[in-house]
């Protein structure tokens, strides 16, 4: 649950001194005037850890061990509002990370390495990615273990009372009771501490949260406890205050774990569907992410992303509106560095990496996502639920108290403590993440890869799919190419095929395979410049060169049932490409099951394909010729008629309507182009099960309302069991991470046969 306790003190106090304590959140202070992050002031050390540095902003991606709770997540996605030189920070709670944004003109790293050390949460430079996960599990553990050990003692000590306490240990009673006392100490105020302070917080700032029923659970248990020892009105509960607290951290240790075991960061390089040419020698091959290494030249063709920090070996433009939100593209020298994440709006060009490749760092760029969805605050209102439940609880808890004071004093405060404990409403809070989260794994690994779970929930909705169709429902292989006009020669086909390799549009490389045996790796490109939708042009060893549509070169449009591609050198037309499609296996299908969806195609090509089509898509939704613009325009009309819109197109000529769609699919076949405007892409081998993918996002819906019941039945049941005096405090307490857990793994093994039932073998 969100907590906004925080940041409130923070930001009415001043940062300094709240976080003194010797507990998490953050960690201790001692000497604070030391600088401790001098070495962040040298270039080559900003050099290594900065991911990105140009124009006044930054960025970095700090590793801070210390996050562990919902607290810790509000302060760091605040961290602007402390500082004026923080753009955002998103941090990643399973990897206790935080991507952070900033202007190092007036915050620079070593100062933000200082703000975030003064607020608890020390960055780890160390580059050890276990340093930090040790030592929070190291502390961990050995509260557990003080807890543990007083806890057995207190309940030997304990014995004679549960047994019946003999005359002859009458007289060891009160000596019995002070030691429990003193072993209960360390229990409360240091296993139990972070309870206790996160609770307290909540209380002062009026914000609920799941710490303030357990806090006071334990404040009760020892203050009573305390009261019958000393005045020898009763034994206390001191045994259940010890097993309380070593349970609740027993099971949150199970969770993380088991949080963490089940976590669903994905293996961004061996599926990320993108590669990119890497030169060996004066041949080039195409390498995948991982396969890259520091000092790999690759070759970026237009459109296509810098997969690594590197200096780029020629004059070019790269658009970092990926990175920074910027539209205008950066003029970049020969020998300038280049940042991973840029786009190359240049012709191609040869970049030599000088960091590895962070495929992690790619798709956080990518996961950036600004559609908006009344769907998507499915959680949102869990999330508050949740916060209304702990006052809910509060009050169901006065309401026992009250009942047990007139019925059986003696158990009041017992019976308290146990309906405090008991109910959970993180169990309800996780149904949700953790079902999309499983389904994105289970999608991951059969060749569909989405941004986040947000996208999930817009498929719901889907009312109407368009699809484009070269590179869509045509695949990049197999296609015929033959060639039509004045013969060209071995000069002119060298110039093509150069012109062409600088392009990655379908119908491209369709030309560049063609001529395969074709050398033009010494022919220069010049002046590149793509025309959306319509085709590219260069200058090509002194000569303008144009490949593209009959329009284009002012040409009529050929007879001709295959897609065109115009050649014009110099002042002269010299013919068309044809190139005849080839489907994808099963696209009729595919397309059969999607009888619930009205289905559109937009293609920029002729209508050549117009009979084949029109078999399934109705004739007033093919259209052809159509400009990335006219895309764009299409779609918005389907929305404005309160349509929900799925496109999927090969994400080049598709980029507007790709972002605008309130779903975009992007096709890779293999490895090749990625296509940040899309929310999802879709190896091309995985398109056959495009129906199947829509359907199980649909069923996760059920999925989310069995969690959900599973989880008010176990409240209510445990509620009731707890003010009817059937549960006590240290049951409660063993009950309350298991019905987290075993939602967590209902939610994975439900999403899993779910899956298994739709997708079967595919």
């Amino acid at each position: 649950m969100g907590c906004q306790t925080v940041y409130n003190i923070l930001d009415q106090n001043g940062l300094h001194g709240y976080y003194d304590a010797e507990e998490q959140p953050g960690v201790s202070q001692k000497n604070k005037g030391v600088r401790y992050f001098d070495f962040l002031a040298d270039a080559e050390i900003q050099d290594q850890l900065l991911l990105y540095k140009r124009n006044g902003i930054a960025k970095i991606n700090l590793r801070l061990p210390e996050i562990h709770c919902s607290s810790c997540i509000w302060l760091l996605e605040h961290l602007h509002q402390l500082h004026s030189g923080v753009v955002s920070c998103t941090v990643n709670f399973p990897a206790k990370s935080a991507f952070i944004t900033f202007n190092y003109e007036v915050l620079s790293l070593q100062q933000l390495a200082e703000l975030i050390h003064n607020i608890g949460y020390t960055p780890d430079f160390t580059f050890d990615t276990e340093t930090g996960d040790t030592l929070i599990q190291r502390k961990t553990l050995l509260k557990i273990g003080v807890a543990g050990f007083c806890f057995g003692n207190i309940m030997l000590l304990a014995f004679p009372e549960y047994l019946g306490i003999d005359e002859s240990f009458r007289q060891f009673q009160s000596l019995f009771g002070y030691i429990s006392i003193l072993l209960s100490l360390p229990v409360f105020f240091y296993s139990g501490w972070g309870f206790i302070q996160r609770g307290f917080r909540g209380v002062m700032q009026r914000t609920a949260n799941i710490d303030i029923p357990v806090a006071l659970g334990m404040v009760v248990l020892l203050l009573r406890s305390s009261y019958e020892i000393v005045f020898g009105v009763g034994a206390g509960y001191l045994d259940s205050l010890a097993g309380l607290v070593f349970f609740l951290l027993v099971g949150r240790w199970f969770q993380d774990k088991t949080y963490s075991n089940l976590s669903f960061n994905r293996d961004y390089t061996s599926y990320f569907p993108y590669a990119v040419f890497r030169w060996q020698g004066k041949q080039k091959q195409l390498a995948k992410l991982g396969d890259l290494q520091v000092g790999d030249s690759v070759e970026i063709r237009h459109e296509e992303i810098i997969p690594a920090d590197g200096k780029v070996m020629a004059d070019c433009h790269i658009d970092y509106s990926f990175v920074t939100g910027e539209q205008d593209p950066v003029s970049v020298k020969a020998h300038e560095k280049v940042f991973a994440g840029g786009r190359n709006v240049s012709g191609s060009t040869t970049v030599l990496l000088e960091k590895s490749v962070d495929a992690s760092y790619l798709t956080q760029l990518w996961n950036k996502d600004g559609k908006s969805n009344s769907k998507e605050n499915a959680q949102d209102a869990l999330d508050q639920f949740s916060r209304y439940f702990t006052v809910g609880l509060l009050l169901v808890a006065l309401a026992a108290a009250v009942y047990w004071a007139f019925y059986d004093v003696s158990r009041m405060w017992e019976v308290v403590c146990a309906v405090l404990i008991v109910a959970c409403p993180c169990a309800l809070a996780l149904s949700v993440p953790f079902t999309h989260g499983s389904l994105l794994r289970e999608f991951d690994k059969r060749g569909l890869f989405l941004k986040s779970p947000q996208v999930i929930e817009r498929l719901k909705g889907i009312t109407d799919m368009v699809f484009d169709k070269t590179g869509t429902l045509t695949q990049k292989h197999n296609t015929e190419v033959a060639y039509q006009g004045v013969p060209l020669s071995e000069t002119e086909q060298r110039q093509i095929v150069a012109l062409a390799s600088n392009s990655s549009h379908p119908l491209s490389e369709a030309i560049v395979h063609q001529y395969a045996a074709v050398d033009a790796g010494e022919v220069v490109v010049e002046q590149f410049s793509e025309h959306r939708g319509l085709g590219v042009s260069a200058k090509v060893q002194g000569q303008e060169l144009k490949l593209g549509a009959s329009h284009f070169l002012h040409q009529e449009q050929k007879n001709a049932a295959t897609a065109q591609v115009h050649v014009g050198i110099g002042q002269n037309y010299k013919g068309y490409f044809s190139i005849s499609p080839s489907y994808r296996t099963d696209y009729q299908k595919v397309l059969q099951d999607m009888g619930g969806y009205a289905l559109h195609v937009l293609s920029g090509d002729n209508d050549s394909e117009k009979q084949r089509l029109s078999t399934h898509f109705p004739s007033n939704r093919l259209h052809f010729n159509q400009s990335p613009f006219d895309k764009l325009a299409y779609i918005q009309d389907l929305q404005e008629q309160n349509k929900n819109v799925l496109m999927l197109g090969d994400g080049l000529n598709d980029a507007g309507a790709l972002t605008h769609a309130d779903v975009g699919f992007s096709i890779s076949d293999g490895v090749g182009q990625f296509t940040p405007a899309s929310d999802g892409i879709l190896q091309g081998e995985a398109f056959q099960r495009l129906p199947k993918f829509l359907r199980l996002a649909k069923k996760s819906k059920y999925i989310v309302r069995l969690l959900i019941a599973i989880s008010l039945a176990y409240n209510a049941v445990g509620i009731y069991l707890a003010i009817n005096g059937f549960l006590s405090p240290l049951w409660a307490a063993i009950l309350m991470p298991l019905s987290s857990v075993t939602v967590v793994f209902i939610a994975v093994w439900r999403v899993q046969t779910m899956c298994q039932i739709v997708l079967g073998s595919d």
